[in-house]
C-alpha cells in the first residue's frame, strides 16, 4: 500500500510540474502554430536555430571536463563560458529573424507581381470587352446594359486577395509567438526534461520524484525546476519577439523594415 501511495503521488508530482514547466509553450503551440501550416513551420525552423546555438555554446564546455573545474576556476571561469552562451542565442535569434525577413521579402515580391500581372490582364479583357460592345451598339437601352455589364466585370474578384491571405499569416505578432514558442519549447525540454525523465521514475532512485536539493530543502528539485523553466520559457517568447520588433525598427535588413513593417500593420488592422 505505501509502494502504490508513493507511485500515485510520484506521479502527480510529475504531471504537476511537467505541466508548469511546459504550460507556456503549449497553450502557444495548440492555440497560435497548430492552427496554421505556415507558423508551424516557423516554430520547427526556430527550434533548429536554437539547436545551433546549442551546439555552438557547448564548444566552449570541451575543455572544462565537468563542472567541479568551472567551480575552481570562480566567478571568472563560470562567466567566460557563461557569456558566449548567451551571445550565441542572441546570434541564433538574430539569424532567424534575418532569414525570415528575406523569406517574407521574397514572397512578398512574387504576389506583387502575381497581382499586377493579374491587374493588367484584367484591364486588357475589359478593354477587349468594351471595343467588341461598342462596335455593336445600336441603342440607348444597349448602352446601359453595357455600362453595368463593364461595372461587374471590374467586381470580378479581388486582386489584393493573394496578399491579404498571405498578410494573415506573415504578420510579426503570430511570427514571433510561433517562433518563441518553439525556441523556448526545445529550450525547456534541454533544460528540464533530462531532469524530469531522471527524478519521476523509480528505476532510478528509491524515491522517485520526490528528490530534494541542499540548497532547497523544502521544495522538490522537480517543482523549482519547473518553475525555472517556465521562466525560461516566456523569457525566450519575451526575447523572440523583442528580436522582432528590434530588428524591424532597425530595418536591419537592406532598408526594407518600414516597408514590410507598413504592410504588417494593414494586415493586422
Amino acid at each position: 500500500e505505501n509502494t502504490s501511495s508513493r507511485l500515485i503521488m510520484t506521479f502527480l508530482l510529475s504531471l504537476g510540474s511537467f505541466l508548469v514547466a511546459f504550460s507556456p509553450s503549449l497553450s502557444l503551440l495548440f492555440t497560435v502554430v497548430f492552427p496554421k501550416p505556415q507558423l508551424v513551420i516557423l516554430s520547427i525552423t526556430a527550434a533548429f536555430f536554437y539547436l545551433l546555438s546549442a551546439f555552438f555554446s557547448s564548444l566552449f564546455w570541451l575543455p572544462v571536463p565537468d563542472g567541479s573545474a568551472a567551480k575552481e576556476g570562480g566567478i571568472a571561469t563560470l562567466l567566460a563560458l557563461t557569456i558566449p552562451s548567451v551571445i550565441f542565442q542572441m546570434a541564433g535569434r538574430c539569424s532567424f529573424v534575418k532569414l525570415y525577413f528575406r523569406v517574407e521579402g521574397v514572397i512578398r515580391r512574387s504576389v506583387k507581381r502575381h497581382e499586377e500581372e493579374t491587374i493588367a490582364a484584367t484591364h486588357a479583357r475589359n478593354n477587349d470587352n468594351r471595343s467588341h460592345r461598342s462596335s455593336n451598339r445600336n441603342n440607348d437601352s444597349t448602352n446601359n446594359y453595357d455600362d453595368d455589364d463593364d461595372d461587374e466585370g471590374s467586381n470580378d474578384g479581388d486582386p489584393h486577395a493573394e496578399t491579404n491571405a498571405l498578410q494573415l499569416q506573415l504578420n510579426d505578432l503570430s511570427c514571433s509567438l510561433s517562433s518563441g514558442c518553439g525556441y523556448a519549447l526545445l529550450h525547456s525540454l534541454f533544460l528540464y526534461g533530462t531532469l524530469l525523465a531522471s527524478e519521476s521514475g523509480e528505476s532510478s532512485t528509491s524515491t522517485g520524484g520526490t528528490l530534494y536539493q541542499p540548497s532547497c530543502s523544502d521544495v522538490p528539485s522537480l517543482i523549482h525546476g519547473a518553475v525555472i523553466a517556465c521562466l525560461f520559457s516566456i523569457l525566450d517568447v519575451m526575447w523572440m519577439m523583442l528580436t522582432f520588433f528590434g530588428m524591424r525598427r532597425r530595418g536591419l535588413y537592406g532598408g526594407h523594415g518600414n516597408d514590410n513593417n507598413n504592410n504588417n500593420s494593414s494586415s493586422s488592422s
